[in-house]
């Protein structure tokens, strides 16, 4: 098979372990977007303990334009949380990963 024929055939998703490579590094990437996330959160001086990923990337059926569901668990993100620490959640976001969509949890 010439290249020109090999790639459209990956790009089809014919080939069942070009896909599950693809998807795992679709999680590798997720993940680490998520933990440079968290660094900068417990920068900002919130104490997440974890995070928990719900949505689409969860189920493993999200596409490039999903956004990241994140429940961030931290003690000051006890209800009713500080209207500035979760705008600091939000604002965070846009330094790290935009997709990222911050639900604060205590």
């Amino acid at each position: 098979m010439d290249i020109e024929k090999q790639i459209e055939y990956w790009k089809s998703g014919a080939d069942e372990d070009f896909n599950a490579a693809r998807s795992l590094m679709a999680q590798k990437t997720i993940e680490k977007v998520i933990k440079n996330y968290l660094k900068a959160v417990r920068g900002a001086g919130i104490h997440a303990s974890r995070a928990v990923l719900f949505g689409s990337h969860a189920r493993g059926r999200a596409d490039q334009w999903n956004d990241i569901d994140l429940v961030v668990i931290a003690p000051e993100l006890e209800c009713p949380a500080d209207r500035r620490l979760v705008s600091k959640l939000w604002v965070l976001r846009a330094y790290t990963d935009s997709r990222i969509e911050p639900i604060p949890c205590g």
